[in-house]
């Protein structure tokens, strides 16, 4: 069983931020998969599909790892087990990127998953959101929402990472990585 953790900030204030990505992604994976119910367990909410538990932590961005962790002893799935889906400032909108595993880049997120977890061996899809205008502080970009066309963009890069998720659930990270990272969503 693979565990797609979405990464955002619960409640509706987050909801359609570029910092929301991860949730976003998880969603659509519901959507597709056609969920009709979450359960609330291991600070998040979690459903299940085929193979696959769908997870959108409810502990706010920086404790992301507190999330991971928990699902991690409580079901007893190392980090291999785990994908996890979150923003990126240094991809532009519309692409997507997959890794087999790595520092946190600077998003605090992942580093709570990564000090939780102690490794930094755990696949993650990474959404761009792009850099902040100059002069925005970059957690004031994230956490604001999308214009007309960017929104556009993000939207197909959603799409895009849950198929991705989905082929890392069934092929492997590094399957995945061969057949979407370059892609651009359009």
């Amino acid at each position: 069983m693979k565990v797609v953790v979405g990464l955002g900030n619960p409640g509706i204030r987050y909801a359609g931020t570029r910092h929301n990505v991860g949730f976003a992604v998880v969603d659509e994976i519901a959507r597709n998969q056609e969920v009709t119910g979450w359960r609330r367990r291991f600070r998040a909410k979690t459903a299940e599909i085929p193979c696959m538990l769908l997870v959108k932590p409810t502990t706010y961005m920086n404790l992301s790892g507190d999330c991971v962790h928990e699902i991690s002893r409580g079901l007893g799935i190392p980090a291999s087990g785990f994908v996890i889906v979150l923003d990126d400032l240094d991809l532009e909108p519309g692409r997507i990127r997959i890794r087999q595993g790595g520092g946190s880049g600077g998003h605090k997120g992942m580093r709570s998953i990564i000090e939780r977890m102690g490794t930094d061996q755990i696949a993650r899809i990474r959404v761009g959101v792009g850099r902040p205008p100059e002069g925005m502080e970059p957690a004031e970009y994230v956490l604001k929402r999308p214009g007309l066309c960017e929104k556009e963009l993000l939207t197909k890069a959603i799409k895009l990472a849950a198929s991705a998720a989905m082929f890392v659930a069934a092929e492997g990270v590094v399957s995945a990585m061969n057949r979407y990272n370059g892609l651009f969503a359009d």
